[in-house]
């Protein structure tokens, strides 16, 4: 492979000295601000002039090495705490992936977050119902059927979940629309499709129905 594995992160046995997340008032080099100008003057002419701490290089390197390794072994990264983005709950996106464990190490459960719009999960994962625990694919891709039951002589298509968003729906490989070619029914937390006779469908076996992604 042409990647280049973390096999150690940067400096993991070196001397390391932890770069603060705010600017600092001393001009020292922070995330906020990074290397201020104070690095660029003359350290033979100028008192003002900082010289660049290597240990606190060193530490810069291994934050950013050690993100790209968890990257490389985990397909999702760690949910971040209240306490990693500076005492605010995190809001996550829907369809957002992380990794949790109570304590911080290993086993971890791997959850994706499902409440509709951006930034509007700030809940711990398994606390609620706003994240469910992924343990296949976050969405079914074209021309599957959703796991379900199929009903009747193949024209209803049970759902497990209410698909959030929208869903290009396609029967007999055209492109259906709600209410000519197909109703949606939602009991008891499962949602029904069902084909109708015109114009697409023939509301008979022969028909086929294929979905551009599913969600939920």
């Amino acid at each position: 492979m042409r990647q280049k594995y973390i096999l150690y992160p940067f400096a993991t046995a070196g001397d390391q000295s932890v770069i603060p997340d705010p600017t600092q008032v001393s001009g020292s080099v922070s995330f906020q601000q990074g290397y201020g100008f104070d690095y660029e003057r003359d350290l033979a002419s100028d008192p003002l002039a900082l010289p660049v701490d290597r240990a606190a290089m060193n530490w810069l390197f291994l934050a950013i090495t050690q993100a790209i390794q968890a990257q490389q072994q985990f397909f999702a990264p760690e949910w971040i705490t209240t306490a990693n983005n500076g005492g605010a709950p995190f809001a996550y996106d829907y369809g957002a992936i992380v990794r949790y464990s109570a304590s911080g190490l290993p086993p971890f459960v791997t959850y994706q977050s499902i409440v509709a719009g951006a930034g509007t999960n700030t809940s711990v994962p398994g606390a609620d119902a706003n994240w469910r625990v992924l343990a296949a694919a976050p969405f079914y891709q074209a021309a599957g059927i959703p796991t379900g039951a199929i009903n009747g002589a193949n024209t209803s298509f049970v759902l497990p979940q209410v698909p959030i968003g929208s869903v290009a729906i396609f029967i007999n490989t055209g492109l259906a629309t709600l209410g000519v070619d197909y109703t949606l029914a939602t009991a008891l937390g499962v949602t029904t499709i069902t084909t109708l006779g015109t114009p697409l469908g023939t509301g008979g076996a022969s028909d086929t129905i294929s979905f551009t992604e599913y969600r939920y």
